[in-house]
């Protein structure tokens, strides 16, 4: 049935007729072409035979899909760039990107060409281009929209989230999509309600009175441009206007010991080993992968394709030859660590607020490889994601969203460009996260500023 024949019968479901944006990874739409921004699938045209469990849940409530959404090379990096489709800028200045991996997607959705998206979120990939094109997009925690089986994701490292230009449609493609799935062990139950949770946010002239905040402008360890910093700080102001309390705090990572194989070489954990175990964590899984379509008979062994993959990801591919299984799990111990220093400060703080990326801005490169800086305020850090405050929150698992700030000046010059704050909840509370983005976008609008 159509959904103009659903509304004139007065049936319509939750999100009938609404446009909706698939990314074009593992978020599989049976059927269509999907490339993974990669080279050697696009010319492989891949097509895939199912649909994902939440890809089908949206379309189940109703959403109409436009097409695809660009990402780079299998998600590898913050920016969204590739050798198939070229960069994907920010709809506020095409010039700088719109941030990654699910770029494609907010780019969609803040240029009006989508009224809702989705995104995959392995260390900030709905959060990063949320801040860089000043939407809002929510990491679930793990399992509130069920993943397909196999391969079962890595929990807590990787989720599929929902991403939009308000808060209240972010809480309806919760409640559209989230719930249990038999196919998948890590799914949670549907139970939370997530347009409640909205509500709660805008009722009532102070919504969040009595909630407290803390407030960390470097999650104790990243550089962060000043101009960043200043404009979220100023945003702080909304959740005061809101009832809550805001105070700025030290999370205790710059207190985290990391050690090498065997407990050798303990020393401080600083942004650039956070980093590097970010891309180490993300190469064995980009090694499943290539196993992964070759287990189910898709012609594809990336590794004999590496003129054309994008360096920093066929490094991966590399690097996950050689890794060790003891030495992939030995990373578990930096995840444990992140866990239990959250945990310490949400168990007196209801949420953690930080910028959600460090700099104003990355300009698109000419070669289908865009990357963030390689140094921040005279500081190193990996052009490949040590920029973003986000994948801390994927070693640990709890939710986060991604929130418009404000605006900076353009580093080019031209149009202000935006900056994000990230909202961080206590474990499985994605509800609460939701009513505090509510409560702060009521006081810090920003539907006004999408360039038209």
């Amino acid at each position: 049935m159509r959904s103009d024949d659903r509304y004139r019968q007065g049936r319509p479901r939750m999100l009938e007729g609404l446009t909706f944006g698939v990314k074009a990874l593992f978020d599989f739409l049976a059927g269509v072409p999907n490339d993974f921004g990669s080279k050697p699938m696009a010319d492989l045209g891949f097509v895939p035979p199912f649909t994902a469990v939440y890809v089908q849940r949206a379309l189940d409530a109703g959403v109409v899909v436009p097409g695809k959404t660009n990402t780079p090379e299998f998600g590898h990096k913050g920016t969204t760039d590739n050798k198939v489709h070229g960069p994907t800028g920010t709809p506020f200045d095409p010039r700088f990107n719109a941030g990654g991996s699910s770029g494609g997607a907010a780019a969609a959705v803040a240029s009006f060409m989508t009224a809702l998206t989705q995104g995959s979120d392995a260390g900030g990939s709905v959060r990063i281009p949320a801040a860089m094109c000043n939407i809002a997009a929510l990491k679930p925690s793990v399992g509130r929209w069920p993943q397909d089986a196999p391969p079962i994701a890595a929990a807590p490292f990787f989720t599929p989230g929902p991403m939009a230009r308000t808060v209240a449609d972010v809480a309806m493609l919760m409640q559209a999509i989230s719930g249990p799935s038999e196919g998948d062990p890590l799914s949670m139950d549907g139970l939370l309600d997530y347009v409640g949770a909205f509500r709660a946010g805008v009722d009532g002239k102070r919504p969040l009175a009595g909630r407290r905040i803390a407030y960390s402008p470097d999650m104790d360890l990243f550089p962060v441009e000043a101009s960043v910093e200043r404009v979220v700080r100023q945003a702080l102001q909304a959740f005061e206007q809101a009832g809550a309390r805001v105070d700025q705090v030290k999370l205790g990572l710059d207190e985290i010991q990391v050690t090498d194989l065997g407990g050798r070489n303990r020393r401080p954990l600083t942004s650039q080993h956070f980093a590097d175990t970010w891309v180490l964590i993300q190469a064995g899984l980009y090694g499943h992968a290539r196993d992964l379509f070759l287990e189910f008979g898709i012609p594809m062994d990336l590794r004999e394709h590496k003129e054309q993959l994008t360096p920093e990801f066929a490094a991966m591919l590399d690097r996950s030859e050689r890794l060790l299984a003891e030495e992939y799990r030995h990373l578990d111990f930096l995840r444990a660590d992140v866990l239990h220093k959250l945990n310490i400060v949400l168990g007196t703080y209801d949420y953690v607020v930080t910028p959600t990326v460090a700099v104003v801005g990355v300009p698109n490169a000419d070669d289908g490889n865009t990357l963030g800086p390689s140094a921040i305020n005279g500081v190193a850090v990996d052009p490949q994601i040590g920029w973003c405050l986000t994948y801390p929150v994927n070693f640990s698992g709890h939710p986060a969203v991604s929130l418009p700030a404000g605006f900076a000046p353009n580093p080019l010059g031209g149009p202000d460009l935006p900056v994000g704050l990230q909202v961080i909840g206590r474990m499985k509370r994605d509800d609460e996260v939701i009513t505090a983005a509510a409560a702060y976008e009521r006081h810090n609008p920003w539907y006004h500023r999408y360039p038209r």
